[in-house]
């Protein structure tokens, strides 16, 4: 087959997404070496895909995810590669898009949480992308041959709010990078941590939560949670600064917890992994999530995890994490205490944590995947018999 995948996402820019398509590309370089692959990419992520399988073959596609232009530019490349199928790592493919089409559904947060809030966009420029975003995500799934998604929650929903047929959405579990399980068999020296603590104003003991701070990631009310447990405690936000960075920091100073809420950025990962070496607990409080892969990455990296009550946590985490209901602050601050002051529950948690996190594989992952595209192959093989 002619496979043709949109890795515009790839790379770091693209967050959780860019994760997925990276390990799913670097993968299937591994596992297929039947299959030509045109894997189609920005200008800046062109170079940190370096092809090593010769099958494999960058295409420049320098145009912005969820934009206008991507609606004209990919489907006239599309037409001039011709492929069996395409893969589209995202919810919301061009309309236009030519031949078979196979997308990846990771959640549907941007649908659910429809708020002006969510958005640092004028109101009305937000409702006018809001709604070619609903018209693409309902298109895409409609004319998707067939729907990838992370969870059975996700897939659940899918087949409710999107109304398609069950046996057109396939699961395939995402895991950890497998650095974040040699993070935590790391020795770290007292002065390595103290350094690191130094170089971000660190104090301990300290919470920690990895990722965006968008408004469905409900951190205002683990803010509201931190005022409840002991002074001694800080929370350290990691992730890359956004404007909504400033609507978080502007909600600590109004709670006046300045002197104990760490928002340091962007952090490196040799820094990153010692700063999981040195936390008590991660904390994950969002209202929604496809997979929650920094839950995962916390439990490989040896932290016991508490997460919010929700249906895709319950699925992923199974019994090996403290739950919480993420709407209150006191229940939060309750669960949040257990873990802290129980020795035996933290001790449960880190090692059954780390056996969950095991259970999960990119190249499981990937392997799913690629019989995916195969069953569609034999899909085009006998269409073609028929003609």
């Amino acid at each position: 087959m002619n496979i043709a995948i949109d890795a515009r996402f790839l790379g770091p820019d693209g967050t959780g997404i860019g994760r997925y398509t990276e390990e799913l590309v670097r993968q299937l370089e591994q596992l297929d070496k039947a299959n030509q692959y045109h894997i189609l990419l920005r200008a800046a992520n062109f170079d940190l895909f370096q092809p090593t399988n010769p099958n494999f073959h960058r295409i420049m596609a320098d145009v912005p995810w969820y934009s206008p232009q991507e609606q004209l530019v990919i489907p006239r490349i599309l037409r001039r590669l011709n492929p069996d199928l395409t893969h589209f790592p995202y919810d919301a493919p061009p309309i236009f898009a030519p031949g078979k089409v196979i997308t990846t559904i990771h959640d549907l947060t941007k649908a659910d949480f429809q708020s002006v809030s969510s958005s640092t966009k004028s109101p009305g420029l937000y409702w006018i992308k809001q709604s070619a975003y609903k018209l693409a995500l309902h298109r895409g799934a409609e004319r998707s041959v067939k729907i990838i998604v992370p969870t059975h929650a996700v897939k659940d929903k899918v087949v409710q709010d999107l109304h398609v047929p069950p046996e057109k959405v396939v699961v395939t579990y995402e895991a950890a990078d497998q650095k974040f399980f040699s993070w935590g068999e790391r020795q770290v020296s007292d002065s390595q941590k103290t350094a690191i603590l130094q170089k971000y104003a660190i104090k301990s003991p300290f919470l920690i939560y990895v990722g965006n701070v968008f408004p469905y990631k409900n951190l205002n009310k683990l803010i509201e949670a931190l005022k409840l447990l002991p002074p001694e405690i800080s929370l350290v936000c990691v992730g890359k600064r956004t404007s909504f960075h400033d609507r978080l920091a502007e909600f600590v100073k109004q709670n006046q917890l300045t002197d104990r809420v760490v928002m340091p950025g962007f952090v490196a990962d040799e820094d990153l992994s010692i700063l999981y070496r040195a936390a008590e607990t991660y904390v994950f409080p969002s209202l929604s999530e496809g997979f929650g892969l920094p839950a995962i990455e916390a439990m490989a990296s040896r932290l016991p995890l508490a997460c919010s009550d929700i249906p895709v946590f319950r699925e992923v985490c199974g019994d090996n994490a403290v739950f919480f209901n993420p709407t209150d602050p006191a229940d939060i601050a309750s669960k949040i205490s257990e873990v802290l002051n129980d020795q035996k529950l933290h001790e449960k948690l880190v090692k059954e944590g780390l056996e969950r996190a095991r259970q999960f594989s990119w190249r499981k992952m990937t392997a799913q995947t690629l019989l995916v595209y195969e069953e569609c192959g034999k899909d085009n093989e006998q269409t073609k018999k028929k003609n």
